[in-house]
């Protein structure tokens, strides 16, 4: 089975934050408001019929104590933002500096 090659892992450890789509924000914020103690990211998606032996370079999904969503890479909290509102914010904000 596949396994992340190093040069996608070492870029997702580099990264400041993480912009999600629409669905997948909200399919894993709901998740975690209604219980869910953690939801997992992967690079790619893993093929591993039997997670046990899954190897695939994930990353954890949890909400700060503001309920705002983060993701643990490597033992290090990054914030994760919704793709439309990131967007709109930035263009608001790029506007605003012309």
């Amino acid at each position: 089975m596949t396994t992340t090659p190093s040069h996608i892992v070492n870029q997702l450890k580099q990264q400041k934050c993480f912009v999600l789509d629409d669905d997948s924000y909200l399919r894993m914020h709901n998740k975690l408001k209604n219980g869910s103690k953690y939801e997992w990211s992967y690079a790619h998606p893993c093929l591993h019929k039997n997670k046990s032996e899954c190897k695939c370079f994930k990353m954890m999904n949890v909400l700060d104590k503001n309920g705002e969503m983060i993701r643990i890479v490597d033992g290090v909290q990054r914030p994760v933002f919704q793709k439309t509102p990131f967007f709109n914010a930035l263009n608001k904000f790029k506007a605003e500096q012309n």
